[in-house]
């Protein structure tokens, strides 16, 4: 059986995740802050529990709820560059 650490989707999103910490270290914008690092950590911490359920049932309510995650995740991105927050130093595209 795969781990979902071999996953690329969630090596990908633990590594966007420890960007996005990284970038908001300092940031006085702390609603925003939250909301885009919370959301980006949950993203691979949800996959890695889907993949730790054995029903097919079960698992579908996980990655369904992971993709508003995912759309909560870029909408809160694309609040954030509009406001300038966001100066491009991070790989955010999907």
């Amino acid at each position: 059986m795969i781990r979902f650490e071999q996953l690329h989707v969630w090596q990908r999103f633990a590594d966007l995740a420890c960007e996005v910490y990284i970038h908001f270290k300092t940031s006085k914008e702390f609603g925003l802050k939250d909301q885009i690092t919370r959301s980006a950590l949950s993203i691979s911490s949800n996959i890695a529990e889907g993949m730790s359920v054995k029903r097919l049932k079960v698992m579908h309510v996980f990655y369904h709820t992971q993709k508003e995650v995912v759309w909560n995740y870029f909408q809160n991105v694309d609040r954030s560059n509009e406001y300038g927050q966001l100066l491009g130093t991070l790989n955010l595209e999907p």
